[in-house]
């Protein structure tokens, strides 16, 4: 499995592996609908927020299926290299994709049709993301920048500069207000949305060969975040700037890093060893271990926090929490 994906309403999970889709009933754990089309490995799925339908990203392709039917309602094509990010709007009604071949494109959700393409990066756009109001965009590429762009335009509004190495991941605020970005310079950089300016850099990742940050994601309530790097997983507070926590125990590369709905699970996959860790995200203590066969290449959780999603070489594993929260 090469990414994963959990409805909105919880009760399916959706899986993309080498030229499939699969979708998984969460309550039987059984697969009930096997979607393909795609000529290379699925590397982005995403779901409508009223679990009506989904988009798949894989090589030079985007495809929306129908939830019910399993049917493929629109090809999306123009991209020339992988596609490795697919996001859809808050109202649901267009996407944005990230690609290898430099771009982000803008696509109509009911025509299929590319509205727009985003211009300016020099290397792989490794990430895109939509504002929590829809109006803008933010996009982390290998150019070491991220760039802001305006939905209605397609201009670039703002090239933030600072990163000294491959940016691999940015998010943003849930009120919009500002960005995280994570690189390959060892760094975590927050960004203020309004005046375009660097308002802090987190130091301390040193893990694996390179101590690079492979991820970075924003708690519910906005006042923490959390990034990774080969072994580790740190906790800042957004407030004082300060680590308030190192969590430890992965043997190897992290290749997902998720925040529970309700702010009280951090959990984390690592790609060689099959390692599931979860941690209690206030104390910073590991509350699960878990090792599966093979790497794991994502997780997600349930919309009810009591459940987590992960995929891997194996098949796809759905933990259960026996504590609904942690204390």
């Amino acid at each position: 499995m090469s990414s994963i994906a959990i409805s909105a309403d919880g009760a399916w999970l959706a899986t993309g592996s080498y030229e499939q889709v699969r979708i998984w009933d969460r309550a039987t754990g059984r697969c009930t609908a096997t979607l393909t089309g795609h000529t290379g490995w699925v590397n982005s799925v995403v779901i409508s927020s009223d679990s009506a339908w989904l988009a798949t990203g894989s090589y030079e392709q985007v495809r929306i299926w129908d939830r019910v039917t399993g049917a493929c309602t629109a090809t999306l094509t123009g991209h020339t290299g992988w596609v490795n990010s697919v996001v859809i709007s808050p109202d649901g009604t267009w996407l944005a994709t990230s690609s290898h071949d430099k771009k982000v494109r803008i696509w109509d959700r009911a025509t299929g049709r590319c509205t727009a393409t985003l211009t300016g990066h020099t290397r792989l756009v490794s990430s895109v993301v939509i504002s929590p109001d829809g109006t803008w965009l933010a996009t982390s590429s290998h150019d070491k920048k991220v760039r802001i762009w305006d939905r209605a335009t397609g201009r670039c509004t703002a090239t933030l500069t600072g990163h000294t190495g491959w940016v691999r991941s940015v998010v943003i605020s849930p009120d919009g207000t500002w960005l995280a970005t994570g690189g390959n310079d060892r760094t975590v950089r927050i960004w203020d949305v309004g005046t375009r300016a660097c308002t802090a850099i987190l130091t301390g990742h040193t893990g694996g060969l390179t101590g690079s940050v492979s991820s970075v994601v924003i708690s519910p309530d906005g006042t923490w975040l959390a990034s990774s790097d080969d072994w580790t997983v740190r906790i800042w507070d957004v407030g004082t700037r300060a680590c308030t926590a190192i969590l430890t125990g992965l043997a190897g590369r992290v290749s997902s890093v998720v925040i529970s709905p309700d702010g009280t699970w951090l959990a984390a996959t690592t790609s060689g060893d099959g390692t599931v860790r979860i941690w209690d995200a206030v104390r910073g203590s590991t509350e699960t271990f878990m090792r599966t066969e093979g790497g794991l290449s994502g997780c997600a959780w349930t919309p009810d926090s009591r459940s987590l999603g992960v995929g891997g070489r194996r098949g796809v594993y759905l933990f259960e929490l026996l504590r609904e929260t942690p204390g």
